[in-house]
């Protein structure tokens, strides 16, 4: 295992710089900043130094690389107990239960903190997702859980996966849509997006993936928290 720690700091202070300069500046000239701005962070994905997390800008980022795949690249996104992956999904977690989303053989090895399971469903979810048309290129093991990426956004987008206490042999998972925030600014189009349309999308695919396959229990749809025992409910909406 190698871990490389890269201080953004100082790239999203060059980043914010370079924003500030371009903002009393031509059209063209802008629109040049935001190529460099894309470039940048091209250059880090092919470096493979930025995950699905990278936009948080987050200072000390750890990567920890354990396969040369994309899905071995796995950075420091909020911990479950004190962020939830998406600001604008705090009440668009979905809570399922199968036997169809075990503790796969060799996925211990993959965690990045112990107990974090839920490959079994990321799998499940990538193949589903895809079958309705999403890019689903990989997944990958966060320190919260499990991310399934997916670039049809012009965003960072994606399914996000936490795991519960196994009961009766099965696991508590919860996932929801995964967005940086409910408003994102896109250099290349030059403007801001709206991504609550693109959550609500997923969140309904995801909502009719589990209803469609009578192997799942889907337990709640609407929860906002990823862990039952911070909810005084778990009712489906």
């Amino acid at each position: 295992m190698i871990e490389i720690k890269v201080d953004t700091t100082a790239v999203t202070q060059a980043l914010e710089r370079l924003a500030r300069s371009a903002a009393d500046t031509s059209p063209v000239m802008r629109a040049i900043a935001g190529v460099m701005h894309d470039a940048v962070m091209e250059n880090f994905d092919k470096g493979g130094r930025r995950d699905a997390s990278f936009h948080r800008l987050r200072p000390q980022m750890r990567l920890t690389c354990k396969h040369l795949e994309p899905v071995a690249v796995r950075g420091s996104l909020p911990s479950s107990t004190d962020c939830r992956c998406s600001p604008q999904a705090m009440d668009n977690f979905i809570h399922v239960r199968s036997d169809k989303f075990p503790i796969l053989p060799g996925e211990e090895a993959e965690l990045v903190n112990p107990g974090m399971y839920g490959k079994a469903l990321a799998q499940y979810l990538q193949e589903r997702l895809a079958s309705k048309g999403y890019d689903a290129p990989f997944i990958c093991c966060e320190d919260w859980g499990w991310w399934v990426e997916l670039k049809d956004a012009p965003f960072t987008f994606g399914v996000c996966i936490y795991c519960g206490p196994e009961r009766d042999g099965l696991l508590d998972l919860f996932c929801t849509p995964g967005a940086t925030s409910r408003k994102v600014w896109s250099w290349r189009m030059f403007r801001s997006i709206d991504t609550i349309p693109w959550v609500e999308r997923l969140h309904a695919d995801l909502v009719a993936i589990f209803e469609g396959d009578p192997a799942i229990e889907l337990v709640g749809t609407a929860l906002d928290s990823p862990f039952p025992d911070d909810q005084a409910t778990d009712e489906r909406e």
